[in-house]
């Protein structure tokens, strides 16, 4: 239980339910005698009161918790639980210089980047530590490599795969791949 990291899914073969947290532990056993053979989705923030070893400690939890959660389903097979669920613990935290930035607005149909391709997430976009590039990471859900294409509101004139250091730079087409169960780094440079 404690190898999850911030959401916890149950499936069979019709429906899959989806509960994710900002608490990052969660458990799938229910601690209680009455029910002890059937499975409970549940965060330990909320109901666990003792620890999972045989003689571990009964967990206290005094004082006040902050925390939010979600619980949502999908159909079986689908990874839009797993997207809701990060997209819920690590949303888009936007970064605004004051001195060089102006107001301006653009409609959600000019998103910066998109992608086309469902079982791919992009976990980052930010600016490339040693260049004007912006940085794109994402990992493949799925078991089968994806060629990736990136829609931008900005012209891209460039594509290289980097390390995750982003060392290395290495040219590629606009159509990027993505390996099954891979993390992938791009390096986009943008036109000016």
């Amino acid at each position: 239980p404690r190898a999850i990291i911030d959401w916890i899914s149950a499936t069979d073969e019709d429906i899959t339910v989806t509960l994710s947290s900002s608490v990052a532990a969660a458990d799938w056993i229910d601690p209680t005698s009455h029910n002890a053979n059937n499975t409970v989705l549940q965060h330990i923030l909320l109901a666990s009161r003792t620890s999972c070893h045989w003689e571990g400690n009964e967990y206290s939890q005094a004082g006040n918790h902050d925390f939010h959660n979600v619980f949502t389903s999908s159909k079986a097979g689908s990874i839009e639980g797993q997207r809701i669920a990060k997209q819920e613990n690590e949303p888009i935290n936007v970064v605004v210089y004051p001195e060089t930035s102006t107001k301006s607005f653009l409609p959600e149909s000019l998103s910066f980047f998109s992608i086309d391709v469902e079982d791919v997430m992009v976990t980052t976009l930010k600016k490339a530590e040693d260049s004007e590039n912006i940085i794109a990471r994402m990992y493949n859900l799925g078991e089968d490599n994806e060629k990736v294409n990136i829609s931008s509101y900005f012209n891209i004139e460039s594509y290289n795969q980097t390390n995750i250091i982003e060392e290395n730079p290495t040219p590629v087409a606009p159509e990027l791949r993505v390996g099954k169960y891979a993390i992938e780094t791009f390096s986009l440079k943008i036109k000016k």
